[in-house]
């Protein structure tokens, strides 16, 4: 079968589905997602705190996913290639590690701080973005 992400809305007491997705599969993929959310992203303001927060928590949450799959391929794999997988895992954990303080930070978050707060976020992103270019050339 193939992964797919759900995304669950509270109606009434009961959770329901309202989005079902394929999962991110490859790194070219997980880049292009990640570009559009900071795209889309860098033009929230304040009010929009949480939409901000909800979009890149799912790249976040792709992010996972795709070191999942990883993590998965590099237990079946030669030694040679479950160093490189072991190598891909590792940077990408980081980068995603660097989102995450980065986000974890976002309730906290001041209108008077707000573009401050954006612009580290952003940051983390786009290193992010770029790790992910720099794997994909290897």
């Amino acid at each position: 079968g193939q992964r797919v992400r759900a995304t669950y809305a509270e109606k009434g007491g009961v959770k329901e589905i309202v989005l079902l997705k394929p999962a991110v599969t490859t790194d070219e993929q997980l880049g292009k997602e990640v570009k559009q959310a900071l795209a889309a992203a860098k033009d929230y303001t304040f009010q929009q705190k949480d939409k901000y927060e909800a979009e890149l928590r799912r790249v976040a949450d792709d992010v996972d996913d795709r070191i999942d799959q990883l993590e998965a391929e590099a237990k079946d794999a030669g030694v040679e290639a479950k160093a490189k997988l072991q190598d891909r895992i590792a940077e990408l954990k980081k980068r995603r590690g660097a989102l995450n303080d980065r986000l974890s930070k976002a309730g906290s978050a001041t209108a008077d701080a707000w573009d401050e707060f954006k612009a580290g976020v952003g940051a983390a992103g786009s290193e992010l973005e770029k790790a992910l270019g720099e794997l994909l050339k290897k």
